[in-house]
């Protein structure tokens, strides 16, 4: 979307990352941004709609499969599940990444940059240190039916023993509707602790960092 686009903040304000991120370098010039932008026929592509990329995925040589120059990858889904099980990278990404892989995997690319990762520190010392803490991510509960959300913060406070006493219940939503109904829930057990709302549509760096603070302290909940 060219406004969410166009009111980014650099990554390097979010992330810090292990590798540089040189892809605006190699499109600086004008020849390789054009070469790019109009190359898109040559390009390769994985979707999770696709069957045969799903089977290629589990049983091919991916070097020999999809040897483009750029591979674009449309999926909702992650696939290492099915790389786990391929003959010819499975081996390797075990003995890499072990069995779980996404924890692995999470922890060298979604490495926090200094600001978002103070912040979530200080709130994590503030309010989640010493206590039990039940995360619940209420994503676009426009979505969901008022039932489910219900069931989903039940579920979180049952989890937390039936009160907000020796447990917490941290709530993170991009909705004033989703925290509406943890309130509403909630409340009466001895309440929730929140860090920001950061609704679809909520431009610029102020809302990037609030919604990576957010899943960095839904990382750190006992239960999620």
């Amino acid at each position: 979307r060219s406004k969410e686009v166009s009111t980014m903040v650099p990554m390097e304000e979010l992330l810090s990352h292990p590798f540089p991120l040189d892809a605006a370098v190699a499109l600086a010039d004008e020849p390789s941004r054009l070469r790019f932008g109009h190359d898109i026929s040559s390009w390769g592509r994985i979707s999770d709609y696709d069957p045969s990329s799903l089977s290629s995925l589990l049983s091919d040589d991916l070097g020999l499969s999809f040897p483009h120059r750029v591979l674009v990858v449309d999926a909702i889904s992650h696939f290492a599940r099915l790389l786990y099980r391929n003959p010819h990278h499975g081996p390797a990404l075990i003995a890499a990444l072990g069995r779980n892989p996404f924890p692995a995997a999470a922890a060298l690319v979604l490495r926090p940059a200094e600001g978002p990762g103070e912040a979530a520190s200080r709130y994590y010392l503030r309010h989640f240190a010493g206590r039990r803490v039940v995360g619940v991510h209420l994503r676009t509960v426009e979505y969901a039916s008022e039932e489910e959300v219900d069931a989903a913060l039940r579920c979180a406070l049952f989890l937390a023993g039936g009160s907000n006493t020796s447990a917490s219940v941290f709530v993170a939503s991009d909705t004033d509707i989703g925290m509406a109904a943890a309130s509403r829930v909630l409340s009466p057990t001895g309440g929730f602790m929140s860090y920001a709302t950061v609704p679809p549509g909520r431009a610029g760096g102020r809302a990037l960092a609030d919604g990576w603070v957010n899943l960095l302290l839904l990382s750190r909940a006992d239960a999620l």
